[in-house]
């Protein structure tokens, strides 16, 4: 058991989700700035072969999750870092995530992404992509109002249960439009209230256009391995910088623990 700390930098446009071209470019921007690691591996290998060679960074590996490669051994499949467009845009407009595991960072030659590097760091960046919004609510994060997530007397979100080919891959979501009018949600137009994750504190409790609900989000999982107590636990400003340059679009952060 024990607290488990999750950061995300989600677009302030919340319905923003940037294209194969753009995904591409900011990969390998996280590559050039050690953010992530370079590996290699065929993004679309041959079924039940599992002979490539990968070469990854020590400590680090680059893997794609789908809907598909769900409950297979590792979770995932192998996915080159950088990589190109066209490989993401086989990928289609539905939900993936491609992540990097770092343990340990010491032996990795990464840069940290968070501003407080704990002892021993090991974590996993992800960056998400979501047809419908993923909408993520906890203890410190609190969901939109009934109202704001109703239109034509009809909830908007909903739940993607567990199954028996393992965890669902984003378990909370919201619609994008609603399947009576069309009309669309826009996460940026509600507030969710949010406190500070890692102090609980009332008095730090603030609104939030938004909440933590997104198509995009870059990720990070610190797991159990996070300085505490520590009163402001931020994204690296430069990989902030990076997303932010490269996608031409500003992004702001929402903590949780769990």
């Amino acid at each position: 058991m024990g607290v488990e700390y999750r950061h995300y930098l989600i677009p302030e446009e919340n319905d923003f989700r940037p294209g194969p071209v753009e995904a591409a470019r900011l990969i390998a921007a996280l590559v050039e700035a050690r953010f992530v690691a370079r590996t290699e591996a065929d993004p679309f290998p041959t079924p039940f072969s599992y002979s490539q060679t990968h070469e990854y960074t020590e400590g680090s590996s680059c893997f794609l999750l789908t809907p598909a490669d769900r409950g297979a051994v590792g979770d995932g499949r192998p996915w080159p870092s950088p990589c190109k467009a066209e490989d993401l845009a086989r990928l289609g407009a539905g939900d993936f995530r491609l992540g990097w595991d770092v343990e340990p960072l010491e032996t990795s030659g990464l840069v940290y992404p968070l501003t407080e590097v704990p002892d021993d760091a090991y974590y996993t960046l992800e960056l998400h992509f979501a047809d419908d919004f993923v909408y993520e609510t906890s203890e410190q994060i609190d969901p939109f109002r009934d109202s704001d997530v109703t239109c034509c007397d009809r909830r908007l979100d909903y739940w993607v249960p567990n199954d028996e080919e393992g965890p669902s891959m984003f378990a909370q979501r919201i619609r994008r439009t609603c399947p009576s009018c069309g009309r669309e949600f826009r996460p940026q137009h509600h507030l969710a209230n949010h406190r500070h994750p890692l102090t609980g504190e009332r008095r730090e409790r603030r609104e939030r256009l938004g909440g933590a609900t997104y198509r995009f989000a870059v990720f990070v999982d610190c797991g159990k391995c996070f300085p505490y107590p520590v009163k402001r636990f931020l994204m690296n400003r430069d990989l902030v910088a990076i997303v932010e340059r490269t996608l031409g679009r500003t992004f702001y952060e929402i903590g949780t623990v769990y």
